[in-house]
């Protein structure tokens, strides 16, 4: 496969946006764990007789769970999106690289 030097610098540029979307997928699944603990945590501080209070905490670590599995499939996808591009760019010609 013979790629030009514009060809090439587009791969590296989309290869450097997987890296940001993998880097910024991580940081988001980072806070959600967080936001997860601390509700978990306001959960076993909840009085037993609030029972609303408890209802209310359990939906919202429902919504942290599914948002966390959301944001673990999106960063497995911009995983591979990055490493199949890093293979791409490594397995181009040197003349091609230089080019660029």
């Amino acid at each position: 496969m013979l790629t030009t030097g514009k060809e090439h610098s587009a791969l590296l540029k989309l290869l450097r946006l997987a890296r940001e979307e993998h880097a910024a997928l991580r940081e988001d699944l980072a806070d959600l764990a967080i936001a997860r603990q601390a509700a978990e945590r306001s959960l076993s501080h909840a009085d037993v007789t609030a029972s609303a209070r408890r209802r209310r905490v359990m939906a919202i670590l429902a919504t942290y769970e599914t948002a966390e599995q959301a944001a673990r499939e999106k960063l497995a996808a911009a995983s591979a999106r990055a490493g199949r591009l890093e293979a791409l760019v490594a397995h181009l010609p040197q003349k091609a690289a230089s080019a660029a």
